[in-house]
């Protein structure tokens, strides 16, 4: 009545005097801010996707991309030469087999149904103790190995807010330890709102991963302060967890500078900042990556929106599951990957991983190749040539003809040539995380 309120629409939503944002074709929200769930798509999300055989299907068009062999506009068909090959070998093999196999069949169960069905309840039941008996087993060793790191919830004490996303929240809090001074941290929780909502599997499977990534990191550690063992110094430190009580909670290292991506849009402003000096935190990274290397531990997600700078200047690489429940609006993109419903980063990830879903310590340096281009640019957001927010089948194609992201403008053509490097279509041909340190540390010297 007094258009006291604002629309704030994203993803070039309408703003109506009435009815606040009206969507495009594919999006929904109070805002516009989030993709159509899973199977739908089209102007209010009110269209079905027809996709078949595991297509995944685009929230805006209902476009399907199809999983090979299959084809179609909804992912329904076979190549021609495929089906007819199928025919001549269900007609040539199968058919006479299914005879031969059936009248063995009768036979057999006639001499020894009684016999082989007593064996087999008692294999069954065998093989059923022995799974339940492992699954037991691994979920002990799994609580014992977090158990150290449990704290409680009044020894918590919380100052403010410091970060937020749809599932999620990042808060500024102080931890009380026995016999320790307080430390300040920052503790990342799954609302308790959303412990059983929208989205809960994939916030439990990213919580629990990034739990069990940094214990192990600091269990595996060789890196020592006094009689404490202490994690990579690149790498954030985990002071413990809350999975006791809810909201659940992890307990790390407080960075006051946050996160490397707002740093570097903070340096737009001051004519006095050089490259050269921002590259010293992309060597940073690289320590880090060389740790989860040595480690056999794959990030997934390395992205300046990942790294932390701390109050000293120095860069730790950080959240290895929740931080794409923040940006799930801008640089993540909602998709059923083979068969998984999940938010992925998709610019930053590695051809395979694409087309694949293969992720090694190899995805991860073509990742930090792009972070390289986010701190060439000072923290803007990767785009592909005359392509602004590409889907998971166009960008698989693009990147198979050999379209790369651009030289930065007053990027030098060593440091684009480490980028493209990082690139490369062959994982083999990537250089390893040492290579990429002593490059880097040629470019700040020549700069």
């Amino acid at each position: 009545m007094f258009c006291n309120r604002t629309c704030d629409c994203k993803n070039e939503g309408r703003c109506e005097r009435w009815g606040g944002c009206v969507c495009l074709p594919g999006w929904m929200g109070k805002h516009c801010d989030r993709p159509c769930r899973h199977g739908h798509y089209g102007l209010n999300c009110s269209s079905v996707c027809a996709c078949q055989n595991s297509g995944v299907c685009d929230h805006i068009n209902g476009t399907c991309f199809c999983q090979a062999p299959w084809t179609g506009q909804d992912c329904s068909r076979l190549p021609t030469r495929l089906e007819n090959r199928n025919l001549q070998l269900l007609a040539v093999l199968v058919i006479p087999a299914f005879v031969v196999v059936a009248a063995s069949a009768l036979i057999f169960l006639r001499k020894k149904t009684l016999l082989n069905g007593r064996t087999r309840k008692q294999e069954e039941g065998i093989r059923m103790k022995e799974l339940v008996a492992a699954n037991v087993e691994e979920k002990e060793v799994v609580a014992n190995r977090r158990l150290p790191w449990e704290r409680r919830e009044e020894h918590l004490t919380v100052l403010r807010m410091i970060g937020q996303g749809a599932f999620g929240h990042v808060l500024l809090a102080q931890l009380r330890m026995p016999e320790k001074e307080p430390v300040l941290v920052a503790a990342k929780s799954i609302s308790p709102d959303n412990e059983s909502g929208d989205g809960s599997e994939r916030c439990y499977r990213d919580f629990y991963r990034e739990v069990d990534i940094l214990i192990s990191l600091h269990n595996q550690s060789e890196h020592r302060e006094g009689d404490d063992q202490l994690v990579h110094p690149n790498i954030v430190q985990l002071h413990g967890i809350i999975t006791q009580s809810l909201p659940r909670r992890i307990l790390l290292e407080y960075a006051p500078r946050g996160d490397l991506l707002h740093f570097l849009r903070g340096c737009r402003q001051d004519p006095d900042t050089r490259l050269s000096d921002l590259l010293r935190f992309a060597v940073h990274v690289s320590r880090a990556l060389h740790e989860l290397e040595s480690l056999k531990i794959v990030h997934r997600d390395v992205a300046t929106r990942n790294v932390l700078i701390t109050e000293d200047g120095v860069a730790k690489l950080a959240d290895f599951g929740l931080a794409r429940d923040v940006y799930a609006n801008t640089v993540y993109v909602h998709t059923t990957h083979l068969g998984q419903d999940d938010l992925l980063p998709l610019k930053w990830m590695a051809l395979e991983s694409l087309r694949d879903g293969e992720f090694t310590c190899h995805s991860d340096v073509w990742s930090f190749g792009v972070l390289l281009w986010e701190i060439a640019t000072f923290g803007e957001e990767p785009r592909y040539p005359r392509v602004y927010r590409p889907d998971c089948g166009r960008l698989v194609r693009l990147l198979k003809r050999g379209t790369r992201l651009e030289q930065p403008e007053k990027c030098s053509v060593s440091l684009y040539r480490l980028m493209c490097q990082c690139w490369a279509g062959d994982p083999e041909d990537r250089p390893d995380a040492v290579q990429l340190e002593k490059r880097l540390e040629k470019n700040m010297n020549d700069d």
